[in-house]
């Protein structure tokens, strides 16, 4: 069964449905009011976790409505109602929140943010239309104590149109840490891969079932002819081949994904779902694996000129400059259809030295099923099917700085000298043939 892939960062979903691209404001909406669901079927399968904690300021007052916590994570879930016609919602920022007490219940004596913050805090659909009403679901890092107070002080709203209000929120949250379930599973999985005679060799390690998260944590080698070529994922290293799983079902009912809830740890990778209940694992199946390919290709040409179209494999390609304070300089693949990769890897120079610069656009096409081509905007590919592929025609980038030799500061003086563009390596993808099926015995 085909289903629509997750979307980035719930909080940007009301600007991407007034965008005319191919996904639908329907489709949009449909996705987060499934995302809200699942996240508050969490919350309201622990009645005892529910709250109702209110702190007014600045004419808006915003309400606890609950924390989940367990050994993988921290859920607080916040609304944020305004007295007047304004929305407004926490700050996803380092000024927006704090945890006071975060030596305590992170051991660590200063705030980190980065660290303790988890990516994937998003917007949720709000039940009441009677007043200017935002659902906030804020996500931490699983705490060490059994129990406690979480104190949490929210010092900075943010309106639609981007104003900042400042305030002080604070909270002091009660909590008791929800237990999770651990099985081991130790099943291997060899895989033959659609490239060059390489195999995957998958090792599900366990599988984890806590309140807020389902997790399988799992490792994967890549070989050809037997022969390492990609060590182990918990390296972090996958040099030129990675192997996505696709989405998973278990005995037979497909899970959902979190949104940015997966990555790496020190045994392993680690795929995380909304929670599922079941008394015994028959089976483990992923459905659309998909092959991840880097090509090295190195071409490295001096641009005489600018606008210059160069040649690259079986095409061209058009190098231009669309502004010049600050300088961006755009890439256009003239035959993106002919050729066999997705995407290029580049860096630019300035007089034989490596620049620093920053991707700030580009335009792709979606290719679905059947071979046929739709324009869409980057920022919807999430909702593309799983049998679509995506090729980018242009890149733009902005150009910042280099460091000219014998010199310990940057420059960005890019008035006289010669441009050097060198491609690195192309990007494709290979969607596997059938499911990875995997059976369990416990």
């Amino acid at each position: 069964m085909k289903k629509k892939k997750k979307l980035t960062q719930v909080a940007l979903l009301l600007v991407l449905m007034s965008l005319a691209v191919y996904a639908s404001a329907t489709t949009v909406l449909s996705w987060v009011v499934d995302e809200t669901t699942a996240y508050d079927q969490i919350l309201n399968a622990y009645p005892l976790e529910k709250m109702d904690l209110k702190a007014k300021d600045q004419g808006i007052t915003v309400t606890v409505e609950g924390l989940v916590t367990d050994e993988l994570n921290t859920y607080v879930y916040v609304t944020v109602e305004s007295e007047d016609d304004s929305y407004w919602k926490v700050d996803y920022s380092e000024q927006g929140f704090e945890v006071l007490n975060h030596a305590e219940l992170f051991d660590q004596p200063e705030w980190d943010y980065i660290g303790y913050y988890r990516a994937g805090s998003a917007d949720l659909v709000s039940a009441s239309s009677s007043v200017k009403t935002r659902r906030i679901l804020l996500k931490f890092a699983p705490m060490m104590l059994s129990q406690g107070d979480f104190n949490l002080r929210i010092g900075q709203l943010v309106s639609d149109d981007g104003e900042m209000l400042k305030g002080d929120w604070s909270f002091t949250i009660p909590f008791e840490r929800l237990n999770a379930e651990s099985y081991p599973l130790d099943i291997k999985k060899i895989i033959e891969l659609p490239y060059e005679n390489h195999k995957a060799n998958l090792t599900f390690d366990r599988l984890i079932l806590a309140p807020t998260e389902t997790r399988l944590i799992y490792d994967i080698a890549i070989t050809k002819d037997g022969v390492d070529t990609v060590s182990s994922a918990s390296t972090k290293q996958f040099e030129n081949l990675a192997l996505r799983l696709g989405e998973l079902s278990i005995n037979g009912h497909e899970l959902r994904e979190v949104f940015l809830g997966s990555g790496w740890q020190e045994d392993g990778i680690y795929l995380s779902y909304f929670p599922v209940a079941f008394e015994k694992l028959r089976e483990l199946s992923f459905d659309g694996a998909v092959l991840n390919i880097r090509e090295p290709k190195i071409v490295v040409e001096e641009l005489e000129g600018i606008p210059q179209r160069i040649p690259f494999l079986e095409g061209e390609l058009l190098v231009e400059k669309i502004s010049d304070k600050p300088v961006k300089l755009k890439i256009t693949d003239l035959n993106y259809k002919d050729q066999p990769y997705e995407h290029l890897e580049y860096e630019w120079h300035f007089n034989s030295n490596h620049v620093r610069s920053k991707w700030i656009d580009n335009e792709v096409v979606a290719i679905d099923d059947k071979g046929e081509y739709h324009e869409v905007d980057p920022s919807v590919l999430w909702f593309l099917d799983n049998d679509w592929r995506v090729k980018t025609i242009s890149y733009v980038d902005e150009i910042e700085s280099y460091y000219p030799p014998n010199s310990n500061e940057p420059s960005s003086d890019f008035e006289n000298g010669t441009w050097r563009l060198q491609i690195n390596a192309v990007k494709y993808s290979m969607k596997l043939d059938r499911p990875i099926h995997v059976k369990g015995w416990w």
